[in-house]
């Protein structure tokens, strides 16, 4: 299950993207404003006490308060830069997600529960901030235990106060968070991605609950362009750019790829699109029919889900080596890296909503 705040239900929306989410995902809540959220956090009173608590300026002497002190400084003091009104307001959800995670994980019944809470942005409290955060935590049960714990945190520290991009950058955090407490859990777990806990995750000597600290610069990125969708004179243009990229979506669940890690993107000039149709009608129709997915990086390329018949075969050519293949979003979309797992995760829900 899922509690979250700033990301506003993307994390749940990511993983029920997903065709055949409904056998591991029960379902989640949006506490945007934990002071008005009481009736929505499983009807637990004191939950929400604790909740308004971990927000409030007052301190308190149970463990649960000098573990989260503890803990969060951990990750907050290496940022010198940060005023000390906003570290003690990434301290509050340091402890609100702790005891979010740790609730709900109880209340479901689950085998983990993941919480958010943070700041997307434009504009922030306290006074001065000027960048994004968010705290995420995740709770479980390792294998062979019957007792709820935290099994990993983790501060994402944004660079800028862009709203969406921050909300993506979370989800995209929780859902690397999430296999590396699944790691943790069950440590004999085949893992699906690149990206080995240890990498991710910090350990104390005291075998005491994992966290983490990041700052994410990485400059590969989707915008949505939500606002250009409406524009027709904008999205014609878009249409128009040679350059456009496309993700290739044949049926309903298959994407393709050009490795394990990274999806086949092509421009409409790209010979291996040529061998995707057998007339030029056919390509033309496909062209006209595709979806406006965003724009990727600082450049601004455009992106499109480009949608092929269930029969689609990929033909080889003297100008195509045939690496890209055609492989299931649901099975192959964990081992893509984070901006490709959302590319495909976004185009295969397009084809299935059309």
């Amino acid at each position: 299950t899922i509690i979250e705040s700033s990301c506003g239900g993307l994390i749940s929306s990511s993983l029920m993207s997903v065709p055949g989410s409904s056998r591991v995902y029960f379902g989640g809540t949006i506490a945007y404003s934990t002071k008005r959220a009481g009736k929505l956090l499983c009807g637990d009173a004191d939950l929400h006490d604790r909740l308004l608590n971990s927000t409030s300026a007052a301190s308190s002497d149970d463990d649960n308060d000098n573990y989260s002190t503890k803990m969060g400084s951990m990750i907050i003091n290496a940022e010198e830069h940060l005023s000390e009104e906003t570290k003690a307001y990434i301290q509050s959800k340091v402890k609100w997600t702790r005891e979010a995670a740790l609730s709900y994980c109880k209340h479901m019944d689950t085998d983990f529960a993941i919480a958010e809470g943070g700041a997307t942005g434009p504009t922030f409290r306290p006074a001065g901030m000027k960048t994004g955060f968010a705290v995420l935590a995740i709770a479980g049960r390792r294998n062979g235990h019957d007792d709820v714990e935290i099994l990993a945190q983790k501060l994402v520290l944004s660079t800028h106060g862009d709203r969406e991009l921050n909300m993506r950058l979370y989800a995209d955090a929780a859902a690397e968070l999430c296999v590396a407490a699944m790691k943790i859990a069950n440590p004999s777990m085949e893992m699906t991605t690149e990206q080995q806990p240890d990498e991710c995750i910090s350990e104390d000597t005291n075998n005491e609950q994992n966290v983490q600290s990041a700052k994410v610069t990485d400059k590969h990125y989707l915008d949505r362009s939500s606002h250009l969708r409406s524009n027709t004179d904008a999205m014609k243009e878009l249409f128009n750019r040679s350059d456009a990229k496309h993700v290739i979506v044949k049926g309903s669940s298959e994407v393709m790829f050009g490795s394990d890690d990274q999806l086949s993107l092509h421009t409409m000039e790209d010979p291996l699109l040529g061998t995707l149709f057998e007339t030029e009608d056919a390509k033309k129709e496909a062209l006209d029919n595709r979806t406006f997915l965003g724009r990727l990086d600082d450049e601004q390329t455009p992106l499109f889900a480009l949608f092929l018949p269930e029969d689609t075969n990929i033909a080889s050519s003297d100008s195509n080596s045939v690496s890209s293949y055609f492989a299931s979003t649901r099975s192959r979309a964990p081992m893509l890296s984070a901006l490709h797992n959302e590319i495909a995760l976004t185009a295969t829900a397009y084809v299935n909503w059309r």
